[in-house]
């Protein structure tokens, strides 16, 4: 997963929050247009969601 140098050496850790609410975490996933994965873990699943980033054109600042 790139997250540090486009090298897939990073990672993004969700403390854990109070049972029953929702926890994220903003990050920046991709910097350039490749194949991306994330890894999602609950307590009683695991799920890899895998996606295609192409390039186009930047949005409005």
């Amino acid at each position: 997963m790139p997250f540090r140098g486009q090298q897939g050496d990073g990672n993004i850790t969700i403390a854990p929050g109070s049972p029953g609410q929702w926890r994220q975490k903003d990050a920046v996933v991709s910097g350039a247009p490749g194949c991306y994965g994330l890894q999602v873990d609950g307590d009683s699943f695991s799920e890899i969601i895998v996606f295609s980033v192409t390039g186009g054109t930047p949005p409005p600042a």
